[in-house]
């Protein structure tokens, strides 16, 4: 049998001489050491040769053990570094929680703190891998037992979509390729189950059912507004088409500057802007505020910025009705990035008021460039990529500018929601209509729609879903999981437009399962 690989580890020291029992404890305990005592001859021999682990002396003669570590980082960034200091300043934590260091040990330090060390760094990701398999069952079966209980709620499903983001994470970030397949025959699963099972249900919800969840026109009374009476600065911050896999990565980074409420609600439907989004601000179902806002609120297009530009005086109006503590209202939108180089500089000037709102559309506008033909398309291929995607915009956008700075604010409380999700598209559903429909890749809008086959489910009754009826024979149509619709005449040519694009509109639960975040800064 061969013998099993030592794992290499560098340990640069310029006292290395005194630190010989410990380097022959670690080589007892299977570790190959290499010695080296300055950071210029360390980092030569990075470019020579790999190490699966650095310990590094933070205070050395001439190159100290700080520019050392940019030094090998840049050599080699995904090198896991060790730093072996005699500093407790804050500063070098945070280095190391933030990922410069991988780990670090406060002097004087003994060998089975090193060996601890040592194992945490190198082993967390095979330890994180043997945990999730090992849980892998019980997580599989949780799911069934959603999938095929006719009594599940919405809760019991915005619980296992928590899971099932949860999973795809790690299985992606783990490479665990023999759960894949999985994975996504389960997701699948889930996905077609939830949107028959909201689709049915979504009029209780409406009518107010007892077991309804939290819907879009309750998101502003029962998260943000009641703040207003605390008397603490309230910031209401929507962000366009933010999915709740995406939420995760940013919750996981603004934990170090808030203390964060995290629910889930159920977006209205159609899941486009036109009508979550409007709902959210008015406190309104689309047909309420069809009722209210004739002039302001038009589905002709479906789509465009010019039928949301109506959101500040559904604001203000609705904060008079239910909080006139809030007094006068501030509402900002970025849209686009002539918008977003605005926001920095109101962001810097940003000072308390009662309550104001932000909406960012980045995230949306960053979603439709990934569809077929975007320019982003290359780089969202998969629906695993697109949270990689939002965490890399949110570091070093206004939107990080803005927490970062409320934070600052102690007295301060954030409601930071979403106003749809997205989903990704793989399968047509045919549906008929006349050449007045107004059509989407998830919804479609006109009268006597007749879908064809699954994956599209007709709203015959408008009312039911809280959505407008104003003509004789409206109907809309809503595709279900995975599908995008496609006009019969003209099937293999919407098909090759839509398949394999981000799209919302419709029910899925990346579309319909959102987060709402009461952030509050530690």
């Amino acid at each position: 049998m061969a013998e099993a690989r030592r794992p290499e580890i560098l340990w640069v020291d310029d006292e290395i001489d005194l630190l010989k029992s410990q380097i022959q404890f670690l080589e007892n305990h299977g570790y190959r050491v290499t010695t080296l005592t300055n950071g210029p001859d360390a980092v030569a021999l990075v470019k020579e040769r790999s190490f699966d682990a650095v310990l590094l002396d933070e205070i050395m003669v001439g190159m100290d053990g700080i520019e050392t570590l940019r030094e090998l980082k840049a050599v080699d960034a995904s090198l896991p570094v060790i730093m072996v200091t005699k500093s407790t300043e804050e500063t070098l934590m945070d280095d190391a929680y933030f990922g410069e260091i991988d780990d670090f040990l406060v002097k004087p330090v003994n060998p089975h703190q090193i060996l601890s060390s040592l194992k945490k760094v190198l082993d967390i990701e095979q330890l994180r891998r043997d945990r999730f398999v090992g849980s892998w069952g019980e997580y599989y079966n949780r799911a069934q037992r959603v999938i095929n209980d006719p009594a599940a709620t919405f809760r019991d499903w915005a619980d296992l979509y928590l899971d099932i983001c949860r999973a795809q994470r790690e299985i992606s970030e783990l490479t665990l390729r023999a759960l894949a397949p999985l994975q996504n025959e389960l997701v699948a699963e889930a996905d077609r189950t939830f949107a028959a099972f909201a689709c049915e249900q979504y009029p209780s919800w409406v009518a107010g059912a007892e077991d309804a969840p939290p819907l879009s026109w309750d998101v502003l009374d029962k998260f943000a507004l009641p703040q207003i009476a605390t008397g603490r600065p309230v910031y209401f911050v929507v962000v366009d088409c933010l999915r709740l896999d995406q939420w995760l990565l940013l919750e996981e980074r603004l934990g170090q500057l808030y203390r964060i409420e995290r629910s889930l609600y159920c977006g209205a439907v159609p899941s486009s802007t036109l009508y979550a989004r409007n709902a959210i601000f008015a406190g309104k179902k689309p047909a309420e505020i069809a009722a209210a806002y004739k002039e302001n609120f038009r589905e002709e297009g479906g789509q465009g910025e010019s039928l949301n530009r109506y959101e500040e005086q559904f604001l203000s109006d609705h904060t008079a009705r239910h909080a006139p503590k809030a007094k006068k209202i501030r509402y900002y939108k970025f849209a686009n990035r002539e918008q977003e180089k605005k926001a920095r500089k109101i962001i810097d000037t940003l000072s308390p008021r009662p309550f104001t709102a932000f909406v960012f559309n980045f995230i949306d506008t960053v979603t439709h460039e990934s569809g077929p033909g975007g320019a982003l398309n290359s780089l969202v291929p998969t629906a695993e990529a697109l949270p990689r995607l939002a965490l890399t915009w949110y570091l070093g956008s206004p939107l990080e500018q803005l927490l970062r700075k409320i934070a600052e604010d102690k007295s301060a409380t954030v409601i930071l929601t979403s106003d749809h999700g997205s989903t990704l598209t793989d399968t047509p559903a045919v549906v008929y209509a006349d050449k007045d429909a107004t059509k989407t890749p998830r919804y479609w809008v006109g009268r006597d729609l007749r879908p064809e086959g699954e994956g599209a489910f007709l709203v015959r009754h408008p009312e039911a879903f809280g959505l407008p009826d104003d003509y004789l024979a409206k109907t809309y149509v809503l595709a279900q999981g995975s599908h995008h619709l496609v006009f019969s005449h003209h099937l293999r040519e919407y098909h090759r437009r839509f398949e394999g694009g981000f799209y919302h509109g419709g029910v899925s639960l990346p579309e319909l399962v959102l987060p709402v975040a009461t952030m509050t800064p530690k």
